[in-house]
């Protein structure tokens, strides 16, 4: 072996096969590095808004380019963040929806998850042919029932692989979610008779529901109010009340059992107001006043108030019940 330096222009005709061999053993990655692409559109295909239990739908369609390469690269998926647009209290997670996804090419779509907020589909590589287009059909479905009228949304996709970085759709879709509360409200006599002589007592039933029935389009109830209001030159008599007369009384609050806040349940249906109201009263009305209660903002103890005679019963349903009255 001589041990001499190397002329020139053999070392410059070396390092330039040396270059060479490094480009080859890049081979696909480095061309697909390189010039790897995709584009990526979604749009709505059905109308807006739709009930809620119903799904609305999406397309998606994508494509994506190797240059060289014979695949889009590995651990192609596709990423739509899960954004409402509505500012409803009671609207449920969009996490707790539910959601398909099919395609005309068959296992193409792998997995389909929720990480982090979004809905990711995972695809298949080998399902990819570089250059053509695909389409994902994507339903969105809020729950019946739950989802408050109005619920609204907004949708975008991204494309990408380990190769090619991110590509977010040029466009967004929008969806909508409508949904009402069945209710049914019916008040008949008692013993069914229309026609009465005057004086005669008569007793209603009334009853209220809330009962969605429908998988769609339904919101169950579960607060509410009744109100009875008589027609007018009608008046409502208690001839009995708690085992006792049908009495209502005005009265102050002497007495331990009457101490607790006024607009409290403390007594057994009368009108407690303070005690200055109490003596207002015994000095401006003699006995054998009528008294007309009406519905009005507490005033002043000079000057109590009155208030007008109605019945409203408070309740709370369950997602299916009746409320009985008489």
């Amino acid at each position: 072996m001589i041990d001499a330096p190397l002329p020139r222009p053999l070392l410059a005709a070396l390092g330039l096969l040396l270059s060479v061999a490094a480009m080859l053993c890049l081979g696909v990655t480095g061309a697909l590095a390189a010039g790897g692409s995709a584009e990526i559109e979604i749009a709505r295909t059905n109308g807006i808004p739709q009930n809620a239990g119903a799904p609305t739908q999406y397309s998606i369609n994508f494509s994506c380019s190797g240059v060289e390469a014979t695949t889009c690269g590995e651990e192609p998926q596709i990423r739509i963040p899960l954004v409402l647009t509505s500012a409803l209290g009671e609207t449920p997670a969009m996490e707790t929806w539910t959601y398909a996804a099919s395609s005309g090419i068959a296992g193409l779509v792998k997995e389909k998850v929720i990480e982090g907020g979004e809905l990711v589909l995972k695809l298949d590589p080998t399902k990819l042919i570089p250059g053509e287009s695909d389409t994902i059909q994507r339903n969105v479905t809020p729950p019946n029932g739950i989802t408050p009228n109005g619920t609204a949304w907004s949708l975008t996709a991204t494309f990408q692989t380990e190769e090619i970085e991110p590509v977010l759709a040029k466009s967004t879709a929008t969806g909508e979610a409508v949904s009402t509360a069945p209710l049914a409200v019916s008040k008949k006599t008692l013993d069914e008779g229309a026609v009465y002589v005057r004086g005669h007592q008569v007793i209603f039933n009334i009853t209220a529901q809330c009962s969605p029935g429908a998988t769609t389009g339904k919101l169950f109830m579960t607060e509410g109010s009744l109100a009875d209001l008589l027609p007018g030159g009608l008046a409502r008599v208690l001839k009995d009340f708690g085992g006792g007369p049908g009495w209502i009384a005005i009265h102050g609050r002497d007495g331990e059992s009457l101490l607790d806040p006024l607009g409290s349940a403390a007594s057994h249906g009368c009108i407690r107001i303070p005690d200055a109201g109490i003596s207002w009263l015994a000095a401006h009305a003699p006995l054998g006043t009528p008294v007309l209660q009406l519905a009005a903002e507490p005033q002043s103890p000079e000057a109590p108030p009155l208030f007008s005679i109605s019945r409203t019963a408070s309740m709370t349903m369950p997602r299916s019940a009746a409320l009985s009255m008489s």
